[in-house]
């Protein structure tokens, strides 16, 4: 653990109180907070370098579809794939699930497989509140949306495949749909 020591001195109050005041703050910075802030950085700078592929990040947390555990933060790659405009998503090749889709995608044309890994569904809360995001389709193939998945986006239109059988509560809550 690492102790920040911001402190200031001669201090003067905004009400024009008479007096100078000394204070200080003790922030403490545990390493897991430096290594997820250096491993968010690099992988913000080499989003940037790369145009094409793969930023890993490990996360320990599992996620979920409709309320079930079904796989590790860890095993998620974030990258680009056609038909997602604007950013990345999160996709597990051992599961076959995405998981996370960047709030700067603007149209998500879902693929069938990525890199010979066919994609089954799309986890709980991959894209909640995102206000970028106006078209999504779903492809064949694909038989599950997690609960909340597009809960309080801004999509107009979405395409769902016959395949699905599950589509969780709340992926669709507070959507205006203007086309399914």
């Amino acid at each position: 653990m690492m102790n920040l020591n911001l402190s200031a001195k001669n201090y003067v109050p905004e009400n024009g109180s008479s007096g100078n005041m000394t204070f200080s703050r003790v922030v403490r910075i545990t390493s897991k907070m430096l290594v997820g802030a250096v491993l968010a950085l690099v992988c913000v700078l080499l989003a940037g370098v790369l145009s094409s592929r793969t930023c890993v990040w490990a996360k320990s947390e599992q996620y979920t579809l409709n309320d079930k555990e079904i796989g590790s933060y860890s095993d998620v790659d974030y990258i680009r794939v056609d038909g997602i405009d604007g950013g990345y998503i999160g996709f597990d090749r051992n599961t076959g699930y995405i998981t996370w889709i960047n709030e700067d995608v603007t149209e998500a044309v879902i693929p069938s497989e990525i890199d010979g890994v066919s994609v089954k569904g799309i986890a709980d809360w991959v894209a909640q509140d995102r206000e970028g995001l106006k078209k999504v389709i779903i492809p064949e193939g694909i038989e599950a949306v997690g609960q909340g998945a597009f809960r309080g986006s801004s999509i107009k239109e979405i395409t769902f495949p016959s395949s699905m059988k599950s589509l969780g509560n709340y992926s669709l809550g507070g959507v205006r749909l203007l086309k399914v």
